[in-house]
């Protein structure tokens, strides 16, 4: 009975586990959309980009140390403009959505790094520890930010939109 219920356990796990791998990284992943295209980018990915460092207070409890790359070099890697920015591309704007449909802006100018010495950052972690459901795996942190309304848990899109002219 017991060799059966190993046997029926492989089956399963050879069948099924492909699948669960697959929509774990697909939990893990966010969609990043630049040009009216969007590219599925990978918790790999986004390790894989430079990660910083933001030290902030939620509703005035104690300073977090939160890690993760910025939304600039997000936006960079999946191919958008963030430096050299001039005229028109002022207007450009950056929507975060997230799983519980909460939607936040961010103008473009405040995310460039020629712009502004903030960071605003896709955190993966907080004081060293990785976020979790249902604030995470991914959560925006904006440092500076006297209230933490545009810190979006559980995000799952990063989106640059240009305004109709």
């Amino acid at each position: 009975m017991q060799r059966m219920f190993h046997i029926v356990f492989l089956i399963v796990a050879v069948a099924v586990g492909p699948a669960l791998l697959a929509a774990q990284d697909s939990a893990n992943s966010i969609v990043v959309e630049v040009g009216g295209v969007e590219h599925t980018v990978s918790a790999a990915d986004l390790a894989a980009l430079p990660q910083d460092t933001v030290r902030a207070r939620e509703h005035g409890g104690p300073e977090e140390t939160f890690v993760g790359p910025t939304l600039a070099a997000i936006l960079a890697h999946a191919g958008a403009k963030v430096e050299g920015l001039r005229g028109a591309a002022l207007a450009q704007y950056v929507v975060i959505d997230a799983r519980d449909h909460y939607r936040v802006v961010y103008a473009i100018a405040e995310l460039s790094p020629e712009f502004t010495s903030r960071r605003t950052v896709l955190a993966h972690s907080v004081n060293g520890q990785p976020i979790t459901a249902p604030v995470g795996p991914w959560r925006v942190v904006a440092d500076g930010d006297l209230r933490p309304a545009r810190w979006v848990r559980d995000v799952t899109a990063v989106r640059l939109r240009v305004p109709p002219p």
